[in-house]
């Protein structure tokens, strides 16, 4: 089983110890999409404020960026 994390509360995942405890992960959802041969999930951390930035030309200079892509 696999799950998203939930619109109204979290729960912590710890295999170590019986009680339940929750945590203050951000809601998040999913949209999945049906084709006859794919399935895609997308998920959403609607409430995530990390800043969007173009793919093409990362702020960042990390190895995906110097790497040659053909």
């Amino acid at each position: 089983m696999s799950s998203l994390r939930a619109m109204n509360h979290q729960v912590q995942l710890d295999m170590t110890d019986s009680s339940l405890k929750g945590n203050f992960e951000p809601p998040a959802y999913g949209v999945v999409l049906f084709r006859d041969d794919t399935i895609i999930v997308h998920t959403h951390d609607f409430m995530d404020t990390s800043p969007a930035f173009d793919m093409a030309r990362s702020p960042i200079d990390d190895w995906a960026v110097r790497k040659p892509h053909p």
